[in-house]
């Protein structure tokens, strides 16, 4: 396969760049050579990767953007309308001011 020959194939709109990944992957191993437009990139069933994407998408590999979100959400958590939560024992919030 290589990625001049690839066919265009639609991605559904508000698919994740897994489902793209995941439809590609597919592609590839039923010996179809297509690529996708994922917000403004071609991803091609020749060669992609779930790293390979996330680098080409947001610049990040797959386990980086993870980790990063996790500790975004983890930082957003503990600020509620400018009121910092504080982790109580247990799992239970209190709130610090």
């Amino acid at each position: 396969m290589n990625k001049k020959n690839a066919t265009e194939v639609q991605v559904d709109i508000g698919s994740t760049i897994e489902t793209a990944v995941n439809q590609l992957t597919q592609a590839r191993m039923n010996g179809q050579n297509v690529y996708i437009e994922f917000n403004g990139h071609k991803l091609y069933s020749a060669d992609v990767t779930m790293d390979s994407a996330y680098l080409e998408i947001v610049g990040k590999t797959k386990d980086q953007f993870d980790k990063d979100e996790a500790e975004w959400l983890e930082k957003s958590r503990k600020e509620v309308d400018g009121v910092w939560v504080k982790k109580q024992p247990h799992g239970k919030s209190g709130l610090t001011v």
